[in-house]
C-alpha cells in the first residue's frame, strides 16, 4: 500500500522530499497515537545513528541507487 501511495505521488510530479516529509509526517502521526513520546525519541534517535553511521546510505548504494 505504501509503494502505490508513493507511486501515485510521482505520478503526481511531486519531488522525493515532498513524498518523503508526507510519509515521514503520517507516519510520526500513527506512532504518536500508539506509543509514548520517549518511545517515538527512541526510534528517532535510532533513525539518527543510522545516518549519522552511514547504515542508509550503504543501503541504498546496495540497492542501486
Amino acid at each position: 500500500m505504501v509503494d502505490k501511495a508513493i507511486e501515485y505521488m510521482m505520478q503526481q510530479k511531486l519531488s522525493s522530499l515532498a513524498i518523503a516529509s508526507a510519509l515521514l509526517g503520517g507516519s510520526m502521526a500513527l506512532l504518536a497515537r500508539s506509543m509514548s513520546d520517549d518511545a517515538i525519541i527512541g526510534i528517532l534517535q535510532n533513525a539518527i545513528g543510522s545516518v549519522r553511521s552511514g547504515e542508509l546510505r550503504d543501503h541504498h548504494d546496495l540497492n542501486g541507487g
